[in-house]
């Protein structure tokens, strides 16, 4: 019993003498008090003061030292340190090292107590830290490195996930008398919260958007008193703009009087600069604005407003020529940090996140295909190539393909419901006949989405694509059904919604808003419509497409005198306006008379009004008479007169508008060949095609036909289509080789005598301008062909060996990456002037297109008579010579003859 009694005792006293020892203000809360402990919170904890070192009984047990490493994210090692007994330790005053950890909010802290070797493990205190910590290093102790456990993680912690401590300034003193002192190395400590923070706190990007890609083409001039310009500019509808500047490079006249001329800047109509025009930065001067993200809204309008005043100047004419101010649109631009929301799986967001309506970029649409896709499968991917070229417009598209397998980015697959994906198991059809979800990537699940359709069979696929880009499914939630199959009548010829109508006249009204039809002003804007033609109207250089012009301008001191035509910035017309000596507004009415030739199917059509001081000069001072036009919403244009006639094969119509096959908006005359090997890049560039022809018509292409070579017979009544790498076109080169005037190999093509004696051989210059040279064309093509080190990209037309009056359109080259470049440069309507005639040979290194006329044109559509005498005259100088000399021949006998019978008949009386 009393021994029992003495080893209580003495077991209550060790836990007396460790509880003084190694106590500390809330340490069992607030820091990590074993290897079983948890991570400390993030909340503020108060800096325990130094321990105190107590005396304890000598127990020979192996301890554990740390071995600290100054590697980042290098793990602790924990090796035995010898036994030794331990003696008595003091703390050792050393200076005070400071510690600069980075911002943030739960900064990890290491304190380390000197212990003699009891059982009991020391505890190591993590706490925040203050923006400067001092640390006093003391004696250091064998101490047991804990393990780190998940912890909970706040919902937003804006703190980076690591705190560097440095390295005191003088070594401690080692465990042991024997060893040598040992500085304790620098290393970074990463808590699983900062670990977990920073892989949930969003990505912060930088957006740079210059004027000249928010759509301005020149730099802005801003000319006389109170002159004004905007810009309109948007982010990312996800988007959260964290910072924003705008950088302005711009000059302005040295004659301008700086104590009361300035440049104002405003975003959404609110003031965020002005600046005085001082003669100093006259030459050029550079700006950085901070704008208050808060004024951003869906779209955004930046604006530019002057207020000019000549210095020495009484009069200060407010139009004054010398009154400008120029602002780079190279130079100047939107710089803009940001961050993105994430994107939930809710199809009523849809077209997100393949293309987002505030993109100013080339979008980009990935399809997913399981193995080789069926040619349903192919045609349902078209339909929406087709949809996404024209929701992309001038932005441009870039498409590309997966067969079997997943990227890392958003994409669009379609597939049966039977069919394999690597990575991905495709949902059951159980309702419907199809099935569209939107769900996470599982390649990629935090940053990237699938769009997956899915169908019983590939005519599903078609038919659910068909609905969705037509506007007939109720988007909502992560999946629709589709239960309603829709049937589309086809589309007229020309009546393409992004055309003209060529069968009625067309209000200028029904084309521009209303607020784009009046201007008021110091200088009134000009009136701009931008129009698109099919190819297949008829024109010479005599045809014009009569636009009549119904406006009223304001009249008295300053008078509407001129009215200047202007087509795709060349002028082509003015017209002289004589008006009454009436004050107010004064109604005018004139018609111009617009070139056909000279449109090239995406025109811009602009109307300059130029008013002139009658009267004396205006001043300033004396209050500004600003000039005010109202264009009449009745002006109209008219192409119903043009006949609807073409003559093919001409490559520019296709380079430019997508005919022949855009004649009908939804590919119902068309169909598209496809071999039966192919690639991904052979898939990626047939859909860029597509989607460069949606992008001309402004229409789906419902009715587009897939078929293979053997079943190309069953839709000779349709253009031709074929995209593809040389090797897999080989059956249809040696069944259609009198039809294609160059081999794809790299050779011209032997044609029949007839064809190479009357064929029309023309050789064409970048700028798509022929002459013709028969012989030179002739040259030109054999020698570019031999100059290629492989067989050439190239594209050519040619009429269909299926059925008279049909075209091919073929794009093909030696390489999948020769091939897409050459779909990619067809597709861009900065190069549709390269492309001419039949053939158009791409040099993709050089980045050339050289266009031949080597095969005769045959024509579509009807023409009177006298227009073919006059087409044939025109193209064809010998016709007129021969008919002259006919006439010149036969002209003397028919006189001859019929004065002859007049004297008969006069003697005989």
């Amino acid at each position: 019993m009393n021994k029992i009694l003495h080893l209580s005792l003495a077991c209550l006293f060790a836990l007396t003498q460790a509880s003084a020892t190694f106590a500390a203000p809330d340490a069992a809360e607030q820091g990590v008090g074993s290897a079983d402990a948890g991570v400390a919170q993030s909340s503020p904890v108060t800096r325990p003061s130094a321990p105190v070192v107590g005396k304890s009984k000598p127990v020979a047990q192996p301890a554990t030292k740390v071995i600290s490493s100054s590697i980042p994210d290098a793990k602790v090692k924990q090796v035995p340190a010898p036994l030794v007994m331990p003696q008595p330790v003091k703390a050792v005053k050393q200076e005070p090292v400071k510690v600069e950890p980075k911002p943030v909010a739960a900064p990890v802290k290491v304190v380390e107590k000197p212990v003699p070797p009891p059982v009991e493990e020391k505890k190591i205190v993590v706490a925040p830290a203050p923006a400067k910590v001092v640390v006093k290093p003391v004696t250091p102790q064998v101490a047991k490195e804990p393990v780190p456990q998940t912890a909970s993680v706040p919902a937003k912690v804006a703190t980076p996930p690591s705190v560097k401590v440095a390295a005191p300034l003088a070594p401690a003193p080692a465990v042991s008398a024997k060893s040598s002192p040992t500085p304790i190395a620098t290393k970074e400590v990463v808590t699983p919260v900062a670990m977990a923070n920073a892989s949930t706190s969003p990505a912060v990007r930088k957006e740079v958007l210059s004027l000249k890609s928010l759509g301005l083409s020149k730099p802005i001039k801003l000319l006389g008193d109170e002159a004004e310009s905007s810009i309109d500019f948007s982010f990312h509808t996800l988007d959260i703009v964290k910072s924003l500047h705008l950088q302005l490079k711009y000059d302005y006249s040295s004659k301008l009087d700086p104590q009361t001329s300035k440049l104002v800047v405003l975003v959404n109509g609110k003031e965020v600069a002005a600046f005085p025009l001082d003669p100093e930065g006259a030459a050029g001067s550079f700006r950085t604005i901070e704008v208050d993200p808060t004024l951003l809204s869906e779209w955004n309008h930046l604006s530019f407003r002057v207020a000019s005043h000549l210095k020495d100047d009484a009069c200060d004419d407010p139009r004054s020529i010398e009154k400008w101010v120029r602002i780079y649109h190279r130079f100047s631009e939107i710089d803009a940090e940001s961050f993105s929301l994430p994107l939930t799986n809710d199809l009523a967001l849809f077209p997100m996140p393949f293309f987002d309506k505030h993109e100013t970029q080339p979008i980009r649409i990935p399809f997913v295909f399981s193995g080789k896709p069926s040619n349903n499968t192919i045609k349902a991917a078209g339909v929406l190539a087709s949809w996404f070229g024209n929701l992309a417009s001038w932005r441009g598209t870039n498409f590309s393909t997966k067969l079997g397998s997943l990227p890392q980015y958003d994409s669009i697959v379609l597939a049966t419901s039977d069919e394999h994906i690597d990575g991905i198991e495709l949902p059951p059809v159980t309702e419907g006949f199809a099935q569209i979800s939107m769900i996470n990537n599982p390649v990629n699940p935090v940053n990237s989405r699938l769009l997956l359709i899915v169908g019983r069979t590939d005519k599903d696929l078609v038919d659910a694509v068909n609905a969705l880009v037509l506007g007939k499914l109720k988007l909502e939630g992560a999946t629709a059904t589709v239960f309603n199959r829709e049937i589309t009548p086809q589309r007229a010829l020309n009546d393409a919604p992004n055309w003209l109508p060529t069968n009625r006249k067309v209000l200028i009204g029904d084309l521009l808003p209303a607020d784009q039809l009046k201007s008021k002003g110091v200088f009134v804007s000009p009136l701009q419509l931008n129009v698109r033609l099919p190819f297949n109207l008829f024109s010479t250089e005599e045809q014009t497409i009569p636009v009549t012009l119904k406006l009223q301008a304001s009249n008295g001191g300053r008078k509407l005198t001129q009215i200047e035509a202007v087509l795709n910035g060349e002028k082509f017309d003015t017209i002289s306006i004589k008006t009454t000596e009436t004050q107010g507004m004064v109604a005018i009415q004139t018609v111009f008379s617009v070139p056909a030739a000279k449109m090239t199917g995406k025109d811009n059509l602009t109307f300059n009004f130029i008013f002139t001081q009658t009267g004396e000069a205006q001043c300033a001072i004396n209050g500004i008479v600003y000039d005010e036009i109202r264009v009449d919403p009745t002006s109209s244009l008219d192409v119903s007169a043009l006949p609807q006639y073409v003559e093919l094969p001409n490559l520019s119509y296709m380079a430019y508008t997508g005919y022949p096959f855009s004649s009908k908006a939804d590919l119902s005359g068309t169909v598209v060949l496809v071999p039966e090997q192919f690639s991904e890049q052979e898939i990626s560039s047939l859909m860029t095609v597509i989607g460069h022809i949606g992008e001309k018509t402004g229409y789906p292409a419902t009715g587009l036909a897939v078929s293979s070579f053997r079943s190309a017979d069953q839709f000779a009544d349709r253009d031709v289509l074929l995209v593809g790498t040389t090797a897999h076109l080989e059956p249809l080169f040696d069944d259609w080789k009198y039809r294609i005037t160059v081999n794809p190999r790299g050779s011209l093509q032997p044609f029949p005598w007839p064809v190479n004696l009357f064929g029309s051989w023309q050789l064409f210059t970048e700028d798509g301008k022929g002459y013709s040279d028969r012989l030179g064309a002739w040259a030109n093509v054999s020698l570019d062909l031999k100059d290629r080190l492989h067989t050439p990209a190239l594209v050519a037309a040619f009429e269909s060996p299926l059925q008279n009056k049909r075209s091919v359109v073929l794009i093909t080259a030696g390489s999948d990456g020769d091939l897409r470049n050459a779909a990619q440069v067809l597709a861009t309507f900065d190069r549709a002037n390269n492309f001419s005639g039949d053939v158009s040979l791409l040099d993709v290194q050089k980045e050339t297109v050289k266009s031949y006329r080597l095969a005769p044109t045959y024509s579509i559509g009807y023409m009177s008579v006298k227009e073919r005498m006059q087409r044939l005259a025109l193209h064809n100088p010998w016709v007129a010579f021969l008919l002259i000399f006919l006439l010149v021949m036969l002209a003397p006998e028919v006189l001859f003859n019929r004065l002859k019978s007049k004297a008969e008949d006069r003697l005989g009386k």
